[in-house]
Formats: structure tokens, C-alpha cells, sequence
């Protein structure tokens, strides 16, 4: 299996998030980014084809076909 580092979309890289809050939108409190733990970055897996067709195989074979 690959696993390829991309940005982060929820924070877009700087592994924080901030609150805000009122209509003028206030700035209250940064923390860390619960998608990638502060990190700024997740990896993200390609499957592998031939795990992908053997699992699709053991499944077939549970229910006959």
C-alpha cells in the first residue's frame, strides 16, 4: 500500500484551527487540528490492487457468489 503526505484540508497546514465568535467575529482561541493532530499534514493511502481484488474475492465466496 502507498501512502502519499498531503496538506491538511481542515487547517491547511499550520496544524491549528481557530474560533471565533459574534457577528463581528471575534478571535477567541486557536487549538490543535483534530484531523492531523497538529501536525499540518495527513498521509493518505492508494490501495493496493492486489489487497483490493482479494478481499473482493473472500467476499464473493462468503455469500456463493
Amino acid at each position: 500500500m502507498k501512502t502519499d503526505k498531503k496538506v491538511c484540508n481542515t487547517c491547511g497546514g499550520s496544524g491549528e484551527i481557530g474560533f471565533f465568535q459574534g457577528e463581528s467575529r471575534f478571535f477567541v482561541t486557536r487549538e490543535e487540528c483534530p484531523a492531523c493532530c497538529g501536525v499540518g499534514s495527513v498521509f493518505e493511502d492508494s490501495p493496493d490492487p492486489d489487497i483490493q481484488s482479494t478481499a473482493e474475492s473472500e467476499e464473493g465466496g462468503e455469500n456463493g457468489g
